[in-house]
């Protein structure tokens, strides 16, 4: 099951960005229109994380992306939220690549 997804496939009619990445990463660069949900992956409670995502995606009528720095974490995160059913796309290439697609998207 793929679930990968690249910058300039980004709709943000059709998509909602997750950023997951450490509130220090945010705070040093973050994009308008994304949901953010900071995740440090040394303390997350799996169930806790698994619950919020489930409850985002039954929530929105777009499909979740989920991004960090350039792609690994979200992968990963990906791989873990879609183990039963695909809820979440992973965003090749993360902040680094929404950057360099849409500048206009940066906030700070």
């Amino acid at each position: 099951m793929n679930t990968n997804i690249s910058a300039k496939e980004i709709d943000l009619n059709k998509h909602l960005i997750v950023d997951i990445r450490t509130i220090e990463e945010i705070n040093e660069l973050s994009l308008k229109n994304t949901h953010l949900y900071p995740i440090d992956f040394n303390t997350a409670k799996e169930d806790e994380v698994k619950s919020y995502f489930e409850k985002l995606y039954k929530e929105s009528d777009k499909a979740l992306v989920i991004m960090c720095r350039s792609g690994a974490r979200s992968s990963m995160l990906c791989e873990f939220l879609n183990q039963e059913e695909k809820i979440a796309y992973n965003l090749m290439g993360g902040i680094i690549a929404m950057c360099q697609n849409y500048p206009e998207m940066i906030k700070n």
